[in-house]
């Protein structure tokens, strides 16, 4: 739970605010990961 706050902090600090916008991309964001089977190594970045 507590990286999965980290996450959305880090979210936050990058779009500059909360809103409904940021709560849906990151919702999205989220299930693209669990959908696609995406797997992170600690020098990897995914950008879409």
């Amino acid at each position: 739970m507590d990286n999965d706050k980290q996450l959305w902090n880090k979210c936050v600090e990058f779009h500059g605010h909360i809103c409904g916008g940021l709560t849906i991309g990151y919702k999205a964001a989220l299930y693209a990961i669990q959908l696609l089977d995406v797997d992170f190594s600690e020098d990897e970045v995914l950008s879409v």
